[in-house]
């Protein structure tokens, strides 16, 4: 218990303090993806932990190089539970922009997470 709420302690504190760091700006985005990416965003804020889940993945799928998105699924994942899931989210954000700043946030969001598939 005491690693599960070390884990979203960091995951918080590294979304609300470091991200806006992390990732490049969203310029080659189409407006209906920035705008349901937000929606995503304001769902995760707001603790709706499924729909924001829906809406990441939505947005990665539709827009797959979109980093932002990746780590937000990640950590909605992990928020979830869904360990494996947040595994691989966080994954692809290493394999997407390996040498950024959001790799390294993706990379401790990595070791905090349980062994195991949950």
């Amino acid at each position: 218990m005491k690693r599960l709420s070390q884990l979203i302690f960091s995951l918080i504190f590294l979304l609300v303090i470091l991200m806006p760091l992390a990732f490049a700006d969203q310029d080659g985005l189409s407006p209906g993806i920035k705008s349901l990416y937000d929606q995503g965003v304001h769902h995760y804020r707001d603790g709706q932990y499924e729909d924001a889940y829906k809406t990441f993945l939505s947005v990665t799928h539709d827009a797959p190089e979109f980093i932002e998105s990746h780590y937000y699924l990640a950590i909605t994942c992990a928020q979830l539970g869904r360990i494996k899931d947040a595994r691989v989210a966080y994954q692809d954000v290493i394999r997407l922009a390996p040498n950024s700043e959001a790799a390294k946030l993706a990379k401790d969001g990595l070791s905090y997470l349980p062994e195991g598939d949950q």
